[in-house]
């Protein structure tokens, strides 16, 4: 059982958020600023996109309050970028989402629950939330169909993608009873940051469609 969520929601309240880059209220990172960070390049990952280029220092910041403080702002902030991205994305995904019988499954990366647990979130379900919040006409947010079944040694501390491969590999699992709900669906699968791939490619291994 873990007391950081409580201690999140109290620094919350006593120092309310401030735009990273700007001061203003609120905000983690406004939209004008947002507008200012440098995208991320094209990745080499089919079908794999990052909103922001993650050696940006504002992005840091945001990415270490939601990683450890599970700041709402910067979920919220971060959320609403990677849901305009997705707006603007290929004509499958502006197709899927005119059809709103066309469910898509979004799956946040999952973390181990002690890891969970230590925490009291995980960052990339928040960030999942508030992005299916924006958009409810097909999207249906998944928490347990993907599961970490083992703690791994942390993604940042293994530089090589062979190494991180290696790391994660049969890290992840879809249980039998929920193989049913994700077969022929359109899945989404969302983390907080992205260097390698090497996370996207082994828990999109587990899921039929992607």
């Amino acid at each position: 059982y873990s007391w950081r969520p409580y201690l999140s929601t109290i620094i919350n309240y006593l120092l309310p958020a401030r735009c990273l880059s700007c001061g203003t209220n609120n905000y983690y990172l406004c939209r004008d600023c947002r507008a200012l960070i440098p995208r991320s390049e094209a990745l080499e990952i089919a079908d794999t996109e990052a909103v922001f280029n993650y050696q940006d220092d504002r992005i840091k910041q945001a990415i270490w309050q939601l990683k450890y403080r599970g700041g709402r702002a910067v979920s919220r902030d971060l959320a609403q970028s990677l849901h305009e991205h997705w707006l603007e994305g290929s004509s499958e995904w502006q197709s899927l989402r005119l059809v709103k019988q066309d469910l898509c499954l979004v799956i946040p990366i999952p973390v181990t629950r002690k890891r969970k647990n230590e925490r009291g979130f995980n960052q990339a379900q928040v960030m999942a939330k508030h992005f299916v919040n924006l958009n409810r006409y097909n999207l249906e947010l998944c928490y347990n169909v993907l599961l970490k079944t083992r703690d791994t040694t942390s993604q940042m501390k293994t530089r090589d993608r062979k190494n991180r491969l290696d790391n994660l590999r049969d890290a992840f699992a879809v249980p039998e009873n929920q193989k049913p709900k994700i077969q022929d669906k359109n899945i989404l699968l969302i983390d907080d940051v992205i260097t390698t791939g090497a996370t996207i490619y082994e828990a999109r291994k587990k899921t039929p469609e992607v």
